[in-house]
């Protein structure tokens, strides 16, 4: 991992970086990937401390609570590692209007604003869960080509994490950029 502050790094070091250390948690067995959901289960986060005492910054302690809870996605996993490693995201960015817990595409997107584009995490997005979403014409729009690529690089891992894997490998291997 880079020594770097994040303030200090260009986006490509910042994607390599969250990257990384997405790929040492699969390693480590500390994260379980799942389709469908950014981090699934965080009402269960909510049981564990009260509502009331999410506030604030979302600590390191909190990040083992929900990877021992929760299941993640690629922007999921993306955005754990930012807060295990920079330690900048509050309870309050993330939670809905009825005090539990909920990430939402908007906030991963501005959650991870400074190391990846709106279309980058769309890319990853399409890759991780084998499909597109309808609702993202504008990705799809966009470069039809590519979007299929994506959906199609995703389809080439049957497992969750094992796609969650050759996603992250294959950021950190093209210095960024995911090229699927």
């Amino acid at each position: 991992m880079s020594a770097k502050p994040w303030k200090e790094m260009s986006r490509a070091e910042r994607k390599v970086v969250l990257c990384q250390d997405v790929l040492a948690r699969l390693k480590q067995e500390k994260l379980s990937a799942n389709e469908g959901a950014y981090i699934d289960n965080l009402n269960e986060i909510a049981k564990l401390y009260g509502p009331s005492d999410l506030k604030g910054p979302v600590t390191k302690k909190d990040c083992l609570a929900i990877e021992k809870h929760c299941d993640v996605c690629a922007r999921g996993a993306l955005l754990l590692s930012k807060i295990r490693l920079f330690n900048s995201v509050n309870w309050e960015d993330i939670k809905s209007k009825h005090e539990v817990p909920v990430i939402s595409q908007k906030d991963t997107t501005k959650i991870l604003s400074e190391a990846f584009y709106r279309q980058e995490l769309l890319a990853i997005e399409a890759a991780f869960e084998a499909q597109y979403d309808s609702s993202n014409e504008d990705f799809i729009g966009e470069n039809e080509e590519h979007s299929w690529a994506c959906v199609d690089f995703g389809l080439q891992y049957e497992y969750p994490d094992n796609r969650l894997y050759a996603i992250m490998e294959n950021i950190v291997d093209n210095n960024g950029e995911f090229l699927p």
